[in-house]
C-alpha cells in the first residue's frame, strides 16, 4: 500500500510519507537494506522545510547508526547538523550526530544536550550511556568512572554499580569498591549482579551486610547458602527489626527447603523481635500458612486468628481472616470455622461472608446459610466468590 501510494501520488509530502511508511514496514521485517533505501528516498522526496523532511533525515539518521554506517550518517548530519532545529526532534537529532560523528565531535554535542535545561530526562540518561560506552571503549579508567558516576546518580543502575566498583578496586579506592558492592547487593538482590558483588567482595575480603546478603541467596535460590549466612546474622542483629528481617529471610529459606518446623521456628523469632517493619506482619502470616501444610489445620487457624486480633495490621490481614475459618473448613469442620470467623469479625470482607454461609449449607442449616450469602451480596453485589 505505501509503496503504491509513493508511486502514484504527486504530492511531495505525501510521497516521502509514504516512503517513510515503506521504510518502516522494511524494518520491521528486518529487511535493513531495503529500509535505508526508502528512507534516502524519503528524505529526497520531502520539501525541505517541511515536518516530514525532519523525520526522514532523523530516522535515516539513527538507522545507519544503528547498523554501523556512520560515515554516510556523519556526512548526512554535517550537511546540516541544524536541519531540525525547532522541532521537537532536535535533541534527539543532535544526540544520532553526536553517535555518527564518534569522537570527539560526538562528546562535545553530548555535553551541550546534558547541560540543556529543557533536555528530557530520558534522552539525557541514552546519552550518559553513550558516553559510558564512549569511555570504555577507548580504556579511558579515569574519564569512565566518572561517566559511570553520573550514569549511577541517574538511574543507580546494578550494572553500572558493579562495573564502578570494579574500576575503583583497580585503582586501590576499596572504600568506593565497598560502597558500590553494598549498594548492588541491597538495592537489587536478585539479579545476577547481586550473585557477581557477593563474589567479588568475597575475593576481596569485604564485608557486607549479611542480612542483604541472605536475602541475595534467598532470592536467587541459593537457600542453603542463605541460611548458612542468616542464622550467624539473626545472633548478631544490632537492632530489633534487623532480627525481624534477618529471621524472616531465614525461615522463608528453610520454608522453600521444605522444612517447616524450622521456618515456623524463625517466622516465630521475627513475630516476637520487638520491631516495628512490615516483616513481623507477614512473619505472623507465612508462620501460618506454613502451619497449614506442615503442622494442623486447627494451629494454623489459632495462628491468622491471632494475626487478626492481636496484629499488627498489614497487607495479608483480610487474608489472614479468611483463612482462619476456610482452613477448617476445608477440613470439614464447619462449626470450627463458623468460630473462627467469629472471632475476625472485625476483618471482615465480602468473600468471607460467601464462605461464611457456605459452611452452615454444608450442615444443611438453610436459613444460616442465606444470611451469609445476603451479606456477601450486600456487601459487594457484582462479584462472584470462591
Amino acid at each position: 500500500m505505501f509503496s503504491e501510494l509513493a508511486v502514484r501520488t504527486s504530492d511531495a509530502s505525501e510521497r516521502a510519507e509514504a516512503l517513510l511508511g515503506v521504510g518502516n514496514a522494511a524494518f520491521l521485517l528486518n529487511d535493513t537494506e531495503a529500509g535505508l533505501q526508502a528512507y534516502r528516498q524519503a528524505v529526497a522526496a520531502a520539501p525541505v522545510t517541511s515536518h516530514v523532511a525532519v523525520r526522514a533525515h532523523y530516522l535515516l539518521l539513527r538507522h545507519l547508526n544503528n547498523v554501523g554506517q556512520f560515515e554516510e550518517a556523519a556526512a548526512l548530519f554535517n550537511a546540516n547538523p541544524a536541519f531540525a532545529s525547532g522541532s521537537p526532534l532536535e535533541p534527539y537529532y543532535r544526540f544520532e550526530g553526536g553517535r555518527a560523528r564518534g569522537w570527539p565531535g560526538g562528546n562535545d554535542i553530548w555535553v551541550g544536550l546534558l547541560a540543556d535545561p529543557a533536555g528530557s530526562a530520558a534522552l539525557k540518561t541514552t546519552v550518559r550511556r553513550e558516553l559510558v560506552d564512549q569511555w570504555r571503549t577507548r580504556g579511558d579508567a579515569a574519564q569512565l568512572a566518572t561517566a559511570l558516576d553520573a550514569l549511577i546518580a541517574d538511574t543507580g543502575e546494578s550494572g553500572a554499580r558493579f562495573e564502578r566498583a570494579e574500576l575503583a578496586l583497580e585503582a586501590g579506592d576499596i572504600a568506593t569498591a565497598a560502597a558500590q558492592l553494598g549498594a548492588v547487593i541491597a538495592g537489587d538482590p536478585g539479579s545476577r549482579y547481586a550473585g557477581l558483588a557477593l563474589e567479588l567482595a568475597d575475593a576481596q575480603g569485604i564485608a557486607v551486610d549479611p542480612g542483604a546478603a541472605g536475602l541475595s541467596l534467598y532470592r536467587r535460590g541459593d537457600y542453603l547458602q542463605a541460611v548458612e549466612t542468616l542464622v550467624p546474622a539473626g545472633e548478631a542483629a544490632a537492632t530489633a527489626d534487623d532480627l525481624a528481617f534477618r529471621a524472616y529471610y531465614l525461615a522463608a529459606s528453610y520454608e522453600d527447603l521444605g522444612r517447616g518446623d524450622d521456618a515456623i521456628r524463625y517466622y516465630d523469632l521475627a513475630a516476637a523481635s520487638g520491631g516495628s517493619s512490615p516483616f513481623v506482619h507477614r512473619a505472623k502470616y507465612w508462620a501460618a500458612r506454613v502451619a497449614e501444610w506442615s503442622g494442623t489445620r486447627a494451629e494454623a487457624s489459632q495462628r491468622y486468628v491471632s494475626l487478626t486480633t492481636s496484629g499488627p495490621a498489614g497487607e495479608f490481614s483480610q487474608e489472614a481472616a479468611f483463612r482462619a475459618g476456610f482452613v477448617l473448613l476445608e477440613a470439614g469442620d464447619g462449626a470450627g470455622a463458623l468460630a473462627a470467623w467469629a472471632g475476625t469479625v472485625s476483618a471482615s470482607s465480602a468473600r468471607l461472608e460467601y464462605w461464611r454461609g457456605r459452611a452452615p449449607a454444608a450442615g444443611g442449616d438453610r436459613p444460616g446459610a442465606g444470611a451469609g450469602y445476603e451479606t456477601a451480596a450486600a456487601a459487594r453485589p457484582f462479584s462472584v466468590h470462591r
